[in-house]
């Protein structure tokens, strides 16, 4: 796909009335036993590669569900993905940085959240790490 250069636009004047807030329900109103999801907060914060005395390595490996429209297909791809591994080898995060399409992409996070590592360590000590990991889909 090719990608358009951003067409600069002339600065527009504020509005002269004011304009009526935006309604959004306030903080207090969600229910304490609603769910919630992971905010970025609660995420651990990765130690540089190099700082590493020890790398992760898998504990348990989900192999991904190879899309059944993609093998009729005979198509292959590789989906490269940025994870987030905590301290205790639990995926915290994890983000596509190179799609193979949205079938292969699927398929690759899920193996990856359900993958489990022994954690990567300085000295001794359990520490939270970004890898880029490529999930190659081939077909034999």
């Amino acid at each position: 796909p090719e990608v358009t250069p951003p067409v600069a636009t002339p600065p527009v004047a504020p509005p002269t009335t004011p304009l009526p807030p935006a309604a959004t329900p306030p903080a207090a109103q969600v229910s304490p036993a609603a769910p919630t999801t992971e905010s970025r907060d609660d995420l651990p914060t990765p130690v540089p590669i190099f700082r590493l005395t020890e790398a992760p390595r898998f504990l348990h490996q989900e192999s991904p569900v190879y899309p059944p429209t993609m093998r009729s297909q005979g198509a292959s791809g590789v989906v490269k993905l940025k994870v987030l591994i905590d301290r205790k080898g639990k995926v915290r995060q994890v983000e596509v940085v190179q799609s193979a399409g949205v079938l292969f992409d699927d398929a690759a996070v899920r193996a990856m959240r359900a993958s489990r590592f022994y954690p990567a360590r300085i000295d001794q000590t359990p520490v939270a790490v970004m890898l880029h990991l490529p999930v190659t889909f081939r077909l034999l």
